[in-house]
């Protein structure tokens, strides 16, 4: 095997930390091939690292306007008309009537309901109507 180029060795696809390459050290003077393993090679290199500073990203704002996945997802998070039909039950906004003038939510919502049992004991929603956990 002597007499092959390194062009007509078989391809290695998935190369392990092990393996050896062979390697010319300073071919500029005095050329000496030599072996190195690939954790040798990679260890010795820099880490890949890609990064930018504002001043040298161009068109941003045009390129995530023009992204469809960046435009459906905004179009998606900003929809208020319950696109996914979800509940009052589901989120515990279920309301219990113990009579006709007194109304009581599950404990779970009397958290999440701050505002509004505000404004019933402000008197703003009129009658007789209480809120308790």
């Amino acid at each position: 095997m002597a007499d092959i180029k390194v062009t007509q060795l078989p391809e290695l696809t998935t190369p392990t930390d092990d393996d050896i390459l062979p390697i010319v050290d300073s071919p500029s003077s005095g050329a000496t091939t030599k072996k190195i393993t690939k954790a040798n090679l990679l260890a010795s290199t820099a880490p890949l690292v890609h990064t930018h500073t504002a001043s040298t990203v161009t068109d941003f704002q045009a390129a995530v306007a023009a992204n469809t996945a960046v435009a459906a997802s905004t179009a998606h998070s900003t929809n208020t008309a319950n696109p996914h039909a979800v509940t009052k039950a589901q989120v515990g906004l279920v309301l219990h009537v113990r009579d006709s003038c007194r109304v009581r939510r599950r404990p779970a919502a009397v958290a999440a309901a701050g505002a509004w049992a505000a404004g019933v004991r402000a008197g703003r929603r009129g009658g007789r109507v209480g809120v308790g956990g």
